[in-house]
């Protein structure tokens, strides 16, 4: 649901906004509307992901970076 009505629900006044967990990052859904791509860092111990929405929008979307440290 979240994927095809957007990632905030409730009405004006009363909305509540989902990040997602590690079942929502590799659902087919999401990754069916997100594209991950390596970002560089300076440091060799962190791994950072970059989320990006592709394909059809969706009234309220997610984009952000994960971060791995070793």
């Amino acid at each position: 649901m979240l994927a095809r009505e957007g990632y905030v629900l409730g009405e004006p006044g009363e909305r509540r906004f989902f990040g997602p967990d590690p079942a929502v990052l590799l659902s087919v859904d999401f990754l069916g509307g997100h594209c991950f791509r390596p970002e560089s860092d300076d440091d060799p111990d962190v791994l950072r992901l970059r989320v990006v929405p592709v394909g059809e929008p969706v009234p309220v979307d997610i984009s952000g970076d994960l971060t791995a440290i070793q």
